[in-house]
Formats: structure tokens, sequence, C-alpha cells
């Protein structure tokens, strides 16, 4: 058998991890987010194979997909994004002369699993749902490429366990044909039927690194970790928030819904749930723009001129997505957050406490502070075809400073140290000093929605989707934030590890107990059977609205079985 081999791995939170993966099969990655499994399955194994570091072999060309949280508003065609003149993808295939016959029929039968058969080439890439322009994406990287070795992070992010099994059947044809597979995934039915587990933990960042299982996946259903994870699908509220009159909508024609007709209850959490290209993105559109107050209210508004009733019982409506919270190597968490002003100015006090002769620019990674090699970057990024990956630069260790400003220590620490350090350990350490409060406050709001793994200081773009909304999430979770907002959120369980999806829910609940209204789009089965109410879409059309006890088995099933 072949594998790919690492030895003493110590990138990020890494923990001189050495392990033979094996190829020809179909592997996945799984833990907590943050808990190293995308650092060694994408970052080492990637650079292992570019770089021919001497502690990592991979005996296969690599090739990198990444789920991409945004689809670009460009006037680009389907055909123009895959480079083909065909009507359709399957005629393409049938007709290339650079496609082997039997390749042919795999992609031909990963087109019909994948429901991209009769999908219409000249159709704009902008008009497509996220879920269906990343399986697009798939099967163009399996189009352009020679490699045999898919490196695949989290292609079932956001999908219904029906749908993720569907991912879980390509992977096995892939497998079957030749491919060897690894799959960085939290999605059950995806790590349920593939051939090898490898788990990295125990918890996340400075707590995870490890590999604490790796084996068969029969041997892994048998863990109490999976058995955890799949006893939180059978979960149920015990109670429900008590839900008030909202905004009722009606007479609508937009984006496949014909004389839509809906109400959506306030002081509760409303999830719309269905399969992929039911409309569920749509409709939260269609809420935030009905809802809207702004000066703009009424352009917002084009496209939507049926009956909008209940305005008046919101102050005004956010909408937090998984767009990247920064569009910049300089741009980080702390930046996003405001965190990065104050630790400023805590850095900037101590160098006067001490007499030292420092501006407030000293401690930016934007002017004089930055680390002459990275330009205050910490890192530089490595382009793979369409993908972006980080390496940790040399100079600064990632820590983004010169030797000067990391010179100034405040609780033991440099100001790239903080930004280097976790959540969770910044807040233990922060919490002790009644100086920090303001800042241990906006930590806090961060470790509270799963994400106390993050550093302060990584870039944006290294962000997940997900991460990046609830990113936005404590941001406005840190606002003294008024009664009678609605919330309006798509996915916010996309990327979350089974276990991290409560503090999740924690959050939202504490949106609501503020007075305020939440309304999801998510298939997640925790986050549908935790609502307080549940809308349920198919091809455009309502057909259940209601508690989700209430909902018929028959349309559920496919949310909650996976089959």
């Amino acid at each position: 058998m072949r594998y790919i081999s690492v030895a003493n791995a110590n990138v990020n939170n890494l923990k001189n991890v050495s392990i033979q993966i094996p190829l020809d099969k179909y592997v996945v990655f799984v833990g907590k987010s943050g808990s190293g499994k995308s650092t060694l399955a994408v970052n080492v194994v990637m650079s292992g194979y570019m770089k021919k570091l001497q502690n990592v072999s991979v005996p296969l060309k690599p090739i990198l997909f990444k789920q991409k949280a945004f689809i670009p508003n460009s006037d680009q065609t389907i055909a123009g994004f895959l480079g083909i003149s065909s009507s359709s993808i399957v005629q393409f295939i049938e007709s290339s002369k650079k496609i082997n016959v039997a390749k042919k029929e795999l992609l031909k039968e990963l087109l019909r699993i994948l429901r991209l058969d009769e999908l219409h080439t000249g159709d704009l890439i902008r008009e497509l749902n996220l879920t269906r322009y990343n399986k697009i994406r798939f099967i163009k990287m399996l189009l352009k490429t020679d490699a045999e070795l898919l490196i695949v992070d989290e292609l079932g992010a956001g999908l219904s366990l029906n749908e993720t099994g569907d991912i879980a059947k390509c992977f096995r044809h892939l497998v079957d044909f030749g491919y060897s597979i690894l799959s960085v995934e939290h999605a059950i039915p995806i790590i349920e039927q593939s051939d090898y587990v490898i788990e990295l933990g125990p918890d996340a960042g400075k707590y995870g690194g490890e590999v604490i299982f790796e084996g068969s996946t029969s041997e892994y259903t048998k863990s109490k970790r999976w058995k955890e994870m799949k006893n939180l699908l059978k979960v149920t509220a015990s109670t429900h928030s008590k839900l008030s009159k909202g905004i009722s909508i009606s007479d609508i024609n937009y984006h496949g819904f014909s004389k839509l007709d809906v109400s959506i209850p306030f002081n509760g959490i409303v999830t719309i749930c269905g399969p992929s290209g039911a409309g569920k993105s749509s409709l939260l559109d269609i809420i935030f723009r009905a809802c809207d107050k702004s000066a703009s209210a009424w352009k917002n508004r084009e496209g939507i001129d049926g009956v909008i009733e209940g305005k008046n019982n919101l102050r005004r409506p956010y909408m937090i997505d998984q767009v990247p919270i920064g569009n910049n190597a300089m741009s980080t968490p702390a930046t996003y957050t405001s965190i990065m002003e104050s630790l400023r100015n805590i850095y900037l006090n101590k160098a006067k406490e001490e007499q030292l002769d420092f501006e407030k620019g000293d401690f930016s990674f934007n002017s004089r502070g930055q680390c002459k090699k990275c330009k205050g970057r910490g890192s530089f990024e490595i382009s793979i075809d369409d993908e972006l990956i980080y390496e940790v630069c040399d100079a600064c260790n990632g820590k983004r400073y010169n030797d000067n400003t990391l010179r100034i220590i405040e609780s033991d620490m440099s100001i790239g140290d903080v930004l280097s350090c976790s959540c969770h350990e910044l807040y233990k350490i922060y919490s002790q000093d009644a100086k920090k409060r303001i800042l241990t406050e906006k930590i806090d709001f961060i470790n509270k929605i799963g994400l106390s793994y993050l550093r302060l200081g990584q870039p944006s773009g290294s962000l997940s989707g997900g991460e990046s909304q609830r990113i936005k999430i404590t941001k406005e979770l840190s606002k003294k934030l008024g009664d009678r907002c609605l919330f309006i959120l798509d996915s916010p369980a996309k990327g979350l590890h089974m276990l991290d999806l409560p503090c999740v829910m924690e959050s939202l609940k504490k949106l609501i107990g503020k007075n305020n209204s939440v309304v999801i789009a998510e298939n997640n089965p925790y986050f549908v059977c935790m609502s307080d109410w549940i809308i349920y879409l198919q091809h455009g059309k309502i057909m259940y609205e209601g508690t989700s006890e209430n909902c018929p088995k028959k349309l559920l099933k496919g949310l909650m079985e996976g089959n």
C-alpha cells in the first residue's frame, strides 16, 4: 500500500505529528474547528509536495479544492467559466478527444449524482446558488487536472444530510476509478462512507494539533466522539421562545418564487430549510429587502413589488453573510472587531510608562512597526491553481512586527505574541486585569461563539465563510444593541464541528433574549430541531410553516436521516 509519510510536523498548532496517510483510499480528516485537520491535510501535504520537504513524502501529484463563500459578480457564463463551447457539460465531455472513455463515464456519473447533467452552460455564474457554484468548480477541477491526489476542504458544508450523501457517492466513484481522496469534513454521511479516518484534537488551538485517532471508519464509528456527534442529530428543543407578530410578505414574484406568500414571526429563531436550489438564500434576500428602512430602501425593494406588512414591528434588519471580513492580507479578526485599536493603546501606554520613544505607528503592522520581510503580513500567500495557502514568515514567525516593537512586553507578551495567541488563552490572561475589561468582553464573545481557537492576527482570507460569519455575529453582540432588530444569517452551521453547534445556538438565543429576532437558512438537523419555527422550501414553494415537531416526516427525512 502507498502512503503519504509525515514526520515531526510542527506547522501552526501541530505538535510533532508523525503519521502515514494511506493513498488509493477515501480518507477523511475530522475534528473540531481549529484542531489542525486542514493544516495537516492541506498545508503540510501541499507544501511537502511543492517544496520537496525532507520530513514529508507525497508520492502523487496533489490538487486542492476549497469551498468558496461567495459567487463572483460577473457576466461570465458557465461555459466561459469552464472554458467550453458546448451547450451542456455532458455534451462537451462526450465530444472531447482529450478525455478517455472510462473517465468520460466517470464524469457523466458524477454530473448525474450532483444534478448538474442538465445544466445549461449559457446561464450566468452569478445566477447560480452557492452550492451549485461550488459543485461546478469541483467538476472544473476534475476536467482540468492530471493530479491523482484530490485534497478537498469541506465540499459538503451547508448541505442537507441527503446531499452530503451524494458527495460521498462521488468520492467513492473517484476512488474506485483510481484517485486518492483526502477530505476535510464535518458532514456525517461523508465521514460515515469513507475508508479511513484521521481525527485531530483533542480540542482546538493550543489544545489541538495531535492525532487522537487514525484507523478504519468502522473502528471510528464505535468511538465515544462519534456517538456524541450522532446523538446531537436527535436533540430537540425542550422549550420554544414565545413568538410575536412579525412581517407578512405576499404576492412576490422574484428569483424563482411565484406569488410568494409567507409570514415571518418575530422574537424567536426562524429556520428556512430545504434542498439546494429551493430558494432559501433568495428568501433571506427578500426578507432583508422587505424589512429595510434605510434611505435607499425604496431602491432595495425593486423587484419585490408585492404586499409587505408588519415593518413597524422592528427597527431594522441586519444581514450577516459569509463574505470574507477583509479582502487583503492586512485584514485580521483583530482589525475587524476593533480589538486592534485597544491593543495598540495598551502597548503605547506601556512604552510611555517605561519612558521609551515610541509612537502609535510603532504598534501598527501597517506602519512603522511592521516586519520588513513580510511587510506586516505575518505570512506569504502561495497560489495553488484556484486556491491560496499561507506560509508563515520566517523573519517574524508570523508575529507581523519588527524586533524593536516586539521588545515591549505587557502581561509577559509582546503585541505580536498577543496576535499569535488563541482567544481562549488571551481570555485567561486578560480576565485577571480589570483595566482590560472591554478587551476581555470582546474576546469572550469570540470564545462563546465557538471560535476560541482563533488567533486575532491570522489573515482574514484564511478564515472559512462560516468563521467570517461568526466573527460578524460577535461584532454585533459586542455593540450596545437596541431591541426589535432582525438578524438574518445564511448557513451559520457551515464549517462547524457537530459538537460546536450548541455554542452558536446559544449566541443566537442571546440576541433573542435582547428582544431581537433571528432568521437563518440552514439544513443542519440540530439547528432545524432547535429553532422555534421552520419554513420548508422546495422548488421555490413553501411546503410547510410551523414547528419542527409538527412538520411531516417525509419532508424532513432528507435533512434528518440522510437517505
